[in-house]
């Protein structure tokens, strides 16, 4: 793989890991996590954390049926 050919797939990933703001749910649920750490009986921040996990997973889900080119997906695939 050339590096036109990596940039080109990198521009792919980005711009759908974007698209379904993944980025933005995952430092969300770090915050939550880390006010857990320091409250672990707040039954609210303990439902903040489920909830913001199910909505990761579900963003993961969306992103996995984005249905890159098969080109693509071995690409990654070969990348590891």
């Amino acid at each position: 793989m050339n590096a036109e050919q990596l940039n080109t797939l990198a521009s792919i990933v980005i711009a759908d890991v974007d698209s379904v703001k993944l980025l933005t749910v995952f430092t969300g649920l770090i915050n939550q996590l880390q006010q857990l750490e320091s409250n672990p009986g707040d039954a609210s921040i303990q439902k903040q954390v489920g909830t913001s996990r199910n909505d990761l997973f579900s963003r993961l889900g969306a992103l996995d049926s984005k249905g890159w080119p098969s080109g693509t997906q071995q690409t990654i695939a070969d990348l590891g």
